[in-house]
């Protein structure tokens, strides 16, 4: 689970779908060395060989460059062969003809820190993407060219892929194809307002299993890395700042539980390249249904296949993976309109016990109505109706109207066609001759907000704006900029803004934009209290985090920030707390695992050549768990060990009637004080036996700290 230890508060001042290129290279002398790369029925065909291939999904402009390393790092610590990203047109050419590689846009060096790695690069150029990204990639300017139609079909170049939850009944368009999956979608993307989906490790483990048992050869983790929608970037509609997709390294870049069963698909590869004119033999069982285990017997073998598994036997006999046991771990635009009020209306509404009311056919996605420079009410969804009252007075009447965008539309077809704000007609309602058709009026406009204009959020910029000590009187106020400063401690460890107590707006530190915040509360049911794995997934299936804001902690890259003085700038929308901002450290600080004495050995028994000749023997090897904090944290205690017949899961675990009464001194002398640790699952590792004829699991819940534990001071 993710920790989080010394909130600050801050104090404030205020002013009012298509494979387009594999790319393989290799580091020879300082340069890189291009690969023929070809396909036929079976595979991608690389230097002349067939290669079943594991991709990592990792965006570059969702992380900074100084994170892609780190990154790049643990896919390939996680089994990964391939690094996979779309190129994004619109942050490479905002405005036509004038074009950006710098930054998070420097795709060249994020190309060459992939080969540097060993690994290969797969381009999906586009130029769509889709990613839940703003407008799907396109520059908005595209769309003003005339005659332009986006995501049109030619046949004629394309590579029929699969993107989706399941993949292993997809067949390409002809003989010829390999079969690739190029988004498996090992979890799913979160909205403004909605519950957080969860996609079960064991159910990704038994898909991708199921896809190269049915002969897929490439498959891409989308997404391996998930990242942050800095900015603008977030597609829409009502796409979140984070893009964390549930992914095995976080938005953060740390490494969260379903990294262990990334890591553990690489048996699935373990026959890809054997010696010539050695026959082997290599199986994989499958039981697809969801509620009944299933017995078979193979080569004379006896196994027992769980509901909804796949078990790999790389030499048909020894067990290697069981996927039922992965258990390790906007824009603004307002329009203004006068509108007269006479005497007769007044008296009018007060005979009928009424007032006059606004109406807008539709609006997409945020609305919000001020009359007479005053907040008094609005809207969002997804082109949803608004119908609110007003409270005119005698005389000339001031209606202004706000459109925010929540990221344009990001998929379907025609999404050039596709907009947001409001469809008429608006209309005012309830007055003694009738409605007024406002549509019509000659409506004043203006776009974007003065306060992004002037770059009052860059730390050139921001002196030259007036500011005043934030009053308590003057909190919780809407369309207010706020600014302050803060410092933080050195360390490695990552930083998060928590913006729980603000509103609606937007975050820059630095001058760098942190993206759009919103403290929309989910609905409270709709979470199951478990989670069955079993069964064909969907992003309904097993949601999370009801009742509660969809997100509340923004990334704050190291890369952004320095000793002291670091700019902080808030834009609130809709009014919020400012003085209830904090700032914490993220990090996973508690990490737990599960493992049973029957449990398919360390994939390192594999790694022996003497497998092929049948001298090694696979029944001596035993099982072990593996614990790992995140790098620079350490593990500092052992809150639950038991050897035996343990009860719940992480955080909830509990002792069976069976305990080795050694459990917690046994895990304690092996990994306290370590960032890793390795233990032996079995009976001679907690002698005595706590009850023969018994089978045992190990369950542990450990701590992590780092060396020594920072709290963040500030300045002021």
């Amino acid at each position: 689970m993710l920790g989080f230890r010394a909130p600050q508060r801050l104090p404030f001042i205020v002013a009012t779908a298509l494979l387009a290129a594999v790319a393989s290279v290799a580091v020879v002398g300082g340069f890189f060395e291009p690969f023929n790369v070809t396909y036929d029925h079976r595979a991608l065909i690389i230097g002349g060989k067939r290669r079943m291939l594991i991709s990592a999904g990792v965006h570059y402009p969702r992380a900074t460059p100084e994170m892609w390393p780190g990154i790049i790092l643990k896919c390939k610590e996680g089994g990964a062969d391939v690094i996979q990203t779309y190129v994004f047109w619109n942050g490479h050419e905002p405005v036509r003809g004038q074009y950006y590689f710098e930054g998070r846009y420097d795709l060249v060096k994020f190309v060459k820190l992939v080969g540097s790695s060993g690994l290969y690069f797969h381009l999906r150029i586009g130029p769509y993407a889709c990613a839940e990204w703003n407008f799907g990639g396109f520059p908005v300017w595209l769309r003003d060219i005339t005659g332009i139609e986006f995501r049109t079909n030619n046949g004629l170049f394309k590579i029929d892929t699969c993107n989706g939850f399941y993949c292993d009944a997809f067949k390409p368009n002809a003989y010829k194809k390999p079969k690739i999956w190029t988004e498996d979608w090992n979890g799913w993307y979160a909205s403004w307002g909605g519950r957080l989906p969860h996609r079960p490790v064991e159910d990704n483990a038994f898909a991708v299993a199921r896809f190269f048992q049915r002969g897929g050869s490439y498959n891409n983790y989308y997404m391996f890395f998930g990242g942050t929608n800095f900015a603008r970037t977030a597609g829409g509609p009502f796409q979140i700042t984070s893009y964390d997709y549930d992914a095995p390294i976080d938005d953060y870049g740390l490494l969260i539980s379903s990294f262990a069963h990334v890591y553990s698909n690489v048996p699935v590869k373990m026959n890809e390249r054997l010696p010539k004119n050695l026959s082997v033999c290599s199986a994989f069982l499958a039981n697809i249904d969801e509620h009944k285990s299933v017995a078979v017997k193979f080569f004379g073998n006896d196994y027992t296949l769980l509901p909804w598994s796949v078990i790999i036997l790389p030499d048909c006999k020894n067990l290697a993976f069981n996927t039922a046991q992965v258990r390790f771990r906007a824009y603004f635009t307002i329009f203004k309109v006068q509108i007269n009020v006479s005497g007769e209306d007044i008296t009018y509404w007060k005979e009928k016990g009424s007032h006059p009311a606004l109406t807008i056919h539709s609006i997409r996605d945020v609305a919000r109505i001020f009359l007479n420079g005053q907040l008094v009410g609005g809207t969002y969804g997804n082109w949803v109706k608004l119908e609110q009252t007003l409270q005119l007075v005698q005389g000339c009447n001031e209606l202004a109207l706000l459109s925010e965008t929540i990221g344009l539309k990001n998929y379907g077809a025609f999404i050039e066609k596709d907009g947001a704000g409001f469809r008429g007609p608006i209309k005012l309602t309830g007055f003694k001759d009738g409605e007024i058709e406002l549509s019509s009026f000659p409506w004043t406009y203006q776009v974007g907000l003065k306060g992004e204009f002037v770059k009052i959020f860059a730390p050139e910029e921001t002196e030259k704006v007036d500011w005043t000590i934030l009053q308590p009187d003057k909190m919780k106020t809407p369309f207010t900029w706020y600014k302050t400063y803060f410092d933080i401690p050195e360390g490695k460890f990552t930083i998060a803004l928590d913006l729980g107590s603000m509103g609606k707006g937007h975050a820059w530190v630095n001058g760098h934009g942190l993206g759009r915040y919103w403290s929309l509360v989910a609905p409270k049911y709709g979470c199951p209290g478990t989670c069955n794995y079993r069964g064909a997934y969907n992003e309904n299936k097993c949601l999370t985090n009801c009742g509660k804001p969809t997100q509340t902690l923004y990334h704050i890259p190291r890369a952004w920030l320095q000793a002291s003085n670091n700019l902080l700038v808030i834009f609130e929308e809709t009014g919020g707390d400012p003085l209830e901002i904090k700032l914490k450290k993220h990090a996973t600080v508690t990490i737990c695992s599960q493992v049973s004495e029957t449990h398919y050995p360390p994939l390192s028994s594999w790694h022996n050549p003497e497998r092929f000749t049948g001298n090694i023997s696979f029944d001596k090897s035993q099982p072990e768990m593996h614990l790992h904090c995140d790098d620079g944290y350490a593990i500092s205690s052992i809150t639950f060990a038991s050897f035996g017949t343990p009860h719940g899961s992480c955080q909830h675990f509990s002792k069976g009637k069976c305990h080795a009464q050694n459990s917690s001194f046994v895990i304690s002398e092996v990994c306290l004080g370590r960032n890793s640790c390795y233990v032996t699952v079995s009976v001679q590792t907690f002698s005595p036996d706590p009850c023969r004829g018994t089978v045992k699991t190990l369950a542990v819940q450990a701590e992590c700290s780092p060396p020594s534990d920072y709290s963040l001071r500030s300045s002021f």
